[in-house]
């Protein structure tokens, strides 16, 4: 039984049992549209470190790395518990990778070979709450 493993710079949210990897470079936008998505019920499960795994079956999961879990960004130089900025926030320790989200970035630009058949959404910087809808909508046609 093989299983791959990476820890990446990423941010995660599980939407509708499904989960949603955001991916950019730093200051993207990643944490903006991680708590925009939190706002509106989605689960969370990492801030800025995501460890990918892919099981033996060729599924991807997320979990938070041990240096990040529970932990989020409040600015490039603050972190804070989670459950203290988002009191009623579900958090989630593994979820099955439904969507990647490439912020800010080419769509043939892909280092991370672990994530090549990840389904993906590209998104330019925006309004956060149209970037959430898009990453609703596209969990909602991923899972019909």
């Amino acid at each position: 039984m093989s299983v791959e493993r990476r820890t990446i710079h990423a941010s995660c949210v599980e939407i509708r049992g499904q989960g949603v990897l955001i991916r950019g470079g730093s200051g993207a936008g990643k944490t903006s549209l991680l708590v925009e998505l939190v706002d509106r019920g989605a689960g969370f499960v990492a801030d800025d470190s995501v460890v990918i795994t892919r099981d033996s079956d060729h599924r991807l999961w997320a979990a938070p790395s041990e240096a990040t879990e529970g932990l989020i960004g409040t600015s490039p130089f603050e972190v804070e518990a989670v459950k203290d900025r988002f009191p009623g926030v579900k958090t989630v320790l593994a979820t099955r990778i439904g969507l990647c989200v490439q912020l800010e970035a080419e769509e043939t630009l892909d280092p991370e070979l672990i994530l090549a058949d990840a389904p993906r959404l590209y998104l330019k910087r925006g309004a956060l709450s149209l970037m959430a809808d898009l990453c609703e909508s596209a969990i909602d046609r991923i899972t019909v």
